[in-house]
């Protein structure tokens, strides 16, 4: 009597594993909830092959399933999947959900997804198309590492924070669009992504981590904007067609080697109005000497007299870049009325006229300005707007 016991006890706690998983349409599941809300997890489909649609419910012995999540390791190594899209019910795909999957070429991210695990996609090297869905907080670490063949991504206005190495060694990446909603860049996010020629960050990032942006060969401008507080070690080292540099006003410290190797580096704009204490390293590499350093009219003199600072070929006026294109002066030389022609939707702030000495002699707030009464010479206008600000000289005759 005792062995049948045990033998039933036995027989029922393995029917109750097993009715916990089930296959539909191709794709195994495992049951993650089996009172209301009724939901399941994708489980190990390591053998799946070709085009993975993964749907919105599921319907096994006639009960309905919400498909929420995609378990960890639930498509590793999975060498024959070509092309997946995760329907719109999923929240949370998993740490090395899709790891390795060497053959995938295109990946639809559904818009419930609130959240990539680390070493999501890793190694998916022949990926080409990615869609991220707009519910999306967090990009886990390494999330798409070594996806070389990745030519563009969007995040979406809803992603908060990138984790460390998430698109590192993305070496045929080259456009990055980052969403005004992201408050941190982690360490080595974009490292090697060796093709990449632009990237615009928002004004909402506050840090830039360590080797964010280390040996992306390929870019010749970064602008670091107002909100950014902190960069990180090694964060641009060894961008060596990094030619154009603009630093913005709110940046406390600068880590050793940030800029170090940049050796094409012809024109750093500083906008924090008194010099950092910086390592001699974080401009190492011995470019200095060739390069321009560009600061508020009000901050010549420290910075020409500021350690590490005072290295630059010359420290001039003004700056040399930020929203400059995207302006007109005019007419110059002036004697009288002077006219600001904003583009690119930028917003006049204010209109700063410094003298020769880095004297504030004249604001305004408009885009004419009556200058007739100023003595004649040269003068930096610095014009600040929603988007930047930069300085232009002009001669009033």
């Amino acid at each position: 009597m005792k062995k049948i016991l045990l033998f039933l006890v036995a027989f029922t706690s393995f029917t109750a594993a097993t009715a916990q998983n089930f296959t539909a349409d191709g794709i195994n599941y495992t049951i993650t909830s089996a009172t209301q809300p009724l939901t399941v997890a994708v489980a190990n489909n390591s053998a799946f092959t070709g085009v993975l649609v993964i749907p919105e419910t599921v319907t096994n012995a006639n009960i309905t399933y919400s498909v929420t999540s995609i378990n960890d390791n639930a498509f590793y190594n999975c060498s024959g999947l070509t092309s997946v899209t995760i329907g719109n019910s999923v929240l949370t795909i998993g740490s090395a959900a899709f790891f390795q999957s060497i053959a995938l070429t295109s990946v639809t991210i559904g818009n419930s997804v609130t959240s990539v695990g680390g070493y999501a996609f890793y190694d998916c090297s022949a990926i080409t198309s990615l869609t991220i869905g707009n519910s999306v907080t967090f990009i886990g670490d390494s999330a798409f590492y070594n996806c070389s063949d990745l030519l563009s991504v969007t995040i979406p206005n809803s992603v908060t924070f990138i984790d460390g190495s998430a698109f590192a060694i993305c070496s045929a990446l080259t456009s990055v669009t980052i969403s005004d909603s992201v408050t941190s860049i982690g360490y080595y996010t974009f490292a090697y992504c060796t093709a990449l020629t632009s990237v615009t960050i928002p004004n909402s990032v506050l840090s830039i981590g360590d080797d964010a942006f280390y040996g992306c060969a390929a870019l010749t401008s970064v602008t670091i904007p107002d909100s950014v507080t902190s960069i990180g070690y090694y964060a641009f080292a060894y961008c060596t067609a990094l030619t154009s540099l603009t630093i913005g006003n709110s940046v406390t410290s600068i880590e050793d080697e940030a800029f170090y190797g940049c050796n094409a580096l012809t024109s750093v704009t500083c906008m924090v109005p008194t010099p950092l204490i910086i390592n001699s390293s974080v401009f190492g590499g011995g470019y200095q000497a060739n390069c321009d350093l560009y600061v508020l009219p009000s901050s010549q003199a420290d910075y020409s007299n500021a350690l590490v600072w005072e290295d630059f070929r010359s420290v001039l006026l003004g700056t040399s870049g930020f929203v400059k294109a995207n302006f007109l002066i005019y007419p110059n030389p002036v004697s009288s009325v002077l006219t600001i022609e904003l583009q690119n939707n930028l917003e006049l702030q204010n209109v700063n006229f410094y003298n020769t000495l880095g004297q504030l002699v004249k604001t305004s707030k408009t885009r004419t300005t009556n200058v007739s009464k100023l003595t004649k010479g040269n003068y930096f206008v610095e014009v600040i707007t929603n988007q930047g600000k930069a300085t232009k000289t002009i001669v009033i005759e």
